[in-house]
């Protein structure tokens, strides 16, 4: 199971040996959450609660047009053997936040498990902060100290909702995705021909 938060929409992919069993794109992205919400600083309880509604209500809706298109999501749990990835901005500033990472490091980043027990810390910690003191902290990529909150947010519902005691984070996106996509369907040439 695959997660790709971004600033309007969260996508969720099954794949299944290699190919796609199913892909969702939900209403539901960092930056509309943060400008609907949160407008205190650090974040009022009720601006917290407001997002995580929201949330909730989106990853529900997730779970049922999952049903509606026959994947059951009591099946996409661990105790399935399914992995959870996560990949894009959101998931890997969390990656260098709990890694304390002056300096992003894709060998570092990628392949990072975050446990749900370290989000949840990571939550509350950084609801409690100001913009500038979030701004000021190691592994926060500028223009992510609002938008972290609503990320976290994402994060820890779509674990919860799955039964997910960590996500594991993939430095690669949809281009690296595409690419090797492509590069798969080229026909190698064919042998030399003699003249």
């Amino acid at each position: 199971l695959v997660m790709d938060i971004g600033g309007g929409s969260t996508e969720f992919i099954v794949s299944e040996g290699g190919a796609p069993a199913g892909r969702w794109s939900m209403e539901m992205g960092v930056v509309h959450l943060a400008e609907a919400h949160l407008g205190s600083d650090p974040p009022a309880a009720g601006e917290l609660a407001a997002i995580e509604g929201e949330v909730a209500g989106v990853i529900e809706g997730l779970r049922d047009r999952m049903r509606a298109s026959g994947v059951d999501p009591e099946d996409l749990g661990p105790a399935g053997g399914v992995t959870f990835v996560g990949t894009a901005g959101t998931v890997t500033t969390l990656a260098a936040l709990d890694l304390g990472l002056e300096v992003y490091d894709r060998g570092r980043i990628n392949n990072h498990v975050l446990t749900r027990e370290r989000l949840g810390g990571l939550y509350r910690r950084l609801s409690a902060l100001t913009l500038a003191e979030r701004s000021r902290l190691p592994g926060l990529e500028k223009g992510r100290e609002d938008l972290i909150i609503p990320g976290l947010a994402i994060t820890i519902a779509a674990m919860d909702s799955f039964g997910f005691a960590g996500l594991t984070v993939s430095d690669a996106g949809l281009l690296e995705g595409v690419l090797l996509d492509r590069a798969s369907r080229v026909r190698p040439p064919g042998p030399a021909q003699g003249g």
